[in-house]
């Protein structure tokens, strides 16, 4: 049994070894395809902000058409919770990339589709330079998510702006833990200040708040774009961690500023170390009240100075000083108004240098008619109830958002594309801008923060200033545009001159989502 087992085998072995023989021959064989990538330096080097494109030369033995190929440049960023970040999806790569200064090794990857085989060249990215400390922030919205762009300023050419940082978020990340800075949710506000509250730092320091839907962070300025987790969140500036994400964080000047939550508003003074903690919209006698978001502050100021409007009894009240805890209300003027009884909602209020200083507010009666009222409101803190009065324009009372120019004390307002002027002493109406249908404005803004120098200081020592420099942000009217038909990006910001009669632009700025906020430095 056990020979006729072996000359079974034997005999099945014969069997196949001709059955292979007769098969030789009978398959079509094709040769794969090969790649060549060149034209990729060992090191390649780009500066912050800056774009180096990189065109690889692609030599296949077989197919070449591009689209039978996908491409893939990946960086390993050790910093990274997730190592891996991918910085672009075309053959070339012609885009920013998102990354800190340092030394990145870099794969790019084209794959055959029908196949699945891939080829790939390694490389070295140094990314080299630091952040410029003069330009515009941007904030808007690109399908509901918050992005933040800082375009450096050349002040050799002003207006030109060769290195823009297109996701400032993603280039800044902590020192220690390589977490990257991220602001959750739809974009709030961004305000640049000056401020010496915080845990992680002494001295005074340049700051930019930036606030979203879920998060309130802010950057340290002062030592280039520093960002460090969790101290720099804005709850840390807060007596026991609340509000921990504010509706605005405004500075007035060296060392003060404001924060407004739901209704209350939060005093900060770094002389006398007095964090966000406890509201001050009450009274001495400790009786309190929810105020609007809307609040007249004046910029450039040692003390803590704003007009803010009681909701629940309909009244304009005045805080002023650095360490004062509680407000008080406003006198009536002869030949003026009575602030504590004006029985009407508000719908915006801002202050003005105009008029040597001026709180501008517009508000909205049960019949639904509109009225601007006029408080004097001067740096040194006098104040007076000058006017209430009603306004029939139908356009006003259409109107989106508002704003007061910080020149001439023009009221501004804009009604979907289309932006008015209105002078309040001449009662005189003007198309300022039409952006064109199916454009929205979504932004004004007029002054942009305490940083910079005030108009009246421009004014008394011209000599000390750039003034083609500091004019745009300090008395300019800033306008977001927004046009769906350009995509999620069809957002702009354009700066408008208030002094000359055509009212030109000084700058148009484009590349945005939705915008929500600008801001301006000058370190």
């Amino acid at each position: 049994m056990t020979n006729m087992m072996r000359y079974i085998c034997l005999l099945s072995l014969v069997v196949l070894f001709a059955a292979c023989r007769k098969d030789l021959g009978n398959y079509d064989y094709k040769e794969v395809n090969a790649l060549a990538i060149k034209g990729i330096p060992d090191t390649v080097v780009v500066k912050l902000g800056t774009i180096v494109p990189i065109t690889p030369q692609l030599t296949f033995t077989q197919d070449t058409v591009a689209d039978h190929f996908t491409y893939e440049w990946m960086a390993i960023d050790n910093a990274s919770e997730n190592k891996f970040k991918l910085l672009d999806s075309a053959r070339n790569l012609t885009v920013e990339v998102p990354l800190q200064a340092g030394y990145y090794n870099v794969y790019y990857t084209v794959k055959e589709k029908s196949t699945g085989i891939s080829w790939s060249k390694s490389f070295v990215m140094s990314v080299i330079g630091a952040f410029g400390t003069k330009g515009w922030f941007f904030m808007s919205d690109v399908g509901g998510k918050t992005n933040v762009q800082f375009w450096e300023e050349d002040l050799t050419q002003l207006g030109v702006y060769p290195i823009r940082h297109l996701d400032l978020l993603s280039k800044i990340k902590d020192p220690v833990s390589g977490k990257s800075l991220t602001l959750e949710g739809k974009p709030k506000y961004m305000n640049v200040t000056n401020l010496s509250i915080n845990v992680a730092e002494t001295g005074f320091k340049n700051w930019i708040y930036l606030g979203s839907e879920f998060s309130s962070e802010k950057i340290n300025l002062s030592n280039g774009m520093l960002w460090r987790s969790p101290s720099y969140s804005f709850r840390f500036e807060t007596a026991n961690l609340y509000p921990s994400n504010p509706l605005w964080v405004h500075s007035q000047g060296r060392g003060v500023g404001y924060a407004y939550y739901e209704g209350q508003l939060y005093r900060s003074n770094s002389t006398s170390k007095d964090v966000f903690g406890i509201p001050i919209n009450k009274l001495n006698t400790g009786e309190t009240f929810k105020i609007s978001p809307y609040i007249a502050a004046p910029l450039n100021l040692l003390e803590l100075l704003s007009i803010v409007y009681d909701e629940d009894n309909k009244r304009f009240m005045k805080h002023y000083g650095g360490s004062t805890s509680y407000m008080t209300t406003l006198l009536p003027k002869a030949g003026g108004f009575d602030p504590n009884n004006v029985g009407m909602d508000l719908l915006y209020m801002a202050h003005t240098a105009a008029f040597g200083g001026q709180a501008v507010a517009v508000l909205k009666d049960a019949a639904n008619k509109r009225f601007i009222a006029r408080i004097t409101l001067t740096t040194s803190g006098t104040t007076s109830a000058e006017k209430l009065e009603e306004i029939t324009l139908p356009e006003l009372a259409q109107a989106d958002h508002y704003e007061v120019d910080n020149r001439y004390g023009f009221l501004i307002y804009s009604v979907k594309e289309k932006l008015y002027a209105y002078d309040m002493d001449a009662k005189k109406q003007w198309l300022l801008r039409d952006y064109g249908a199916g454009s929205e404005i979504t932004m004004l803004k007029s002054g942009m923060n305490c940083i910079l120098p005030s108009w009246a200081a421009y004014l008394l020592r011209p000599q000390n200033y750039n003034r083609a420099q500091i004019e745009p942000p300090v008395v300019g009217l800033a306008v977001g545009v927004f046009n769906a038909a350009q995509g999620t990006m069809g957002g702009k910001v354009d700066v408008i001159n208030m002094e000359l009669s055509t009212n030109p632009s000084y700058y148009s700025f484009t590349g945005f989502g939705k915008v929500v906020d600008v801001d301006y430095i000058n370190l």
